[in-house]
């Protein structure tokens, strides 16, 4: 993942429970996030920066639910068809 000291302190500071995950772990749930959402390795790293809590989902119960969901076509259709009932006065 390429983080610097820094970057690797913000992450164990938002979720410490990132020092006792198993590289395997890690390098699942990194290698998942990477090929499913197409991210190249800078979008990644600011991903797992911003957003540690990540790594401590589930691979096969949560995350790939979760991710397989919001880029899915049913979630497009669904987005779309979204509507709150606000608008905005135009004077």
């Amino acid at each position: 993942l390429g983080l610097n000291r820094s970057e690797l302190s913000q992450v164990v500071a938002k979720f410490p429970p990132t020092l006792w995950l198993s590289e395997q772990n890690l390098q699942s749930k990194l290698d998942f996030l990477s090929e499913s959402l197409n991210l190249s390795g800078p979008e990644l790293r600011s991903i797992i920066v911003s957003y540690p809590q990540v790594l401590g989902l589930s691979l096969d119960d949560n995350l790939r639910l979760k991710v397989n969901f919001f880029s899915g076509d049913n979630f497009q259709k669904k987005k779309n068809s979204i509507n709150c009932g606000l608008s905005r006065d135009q004077p």
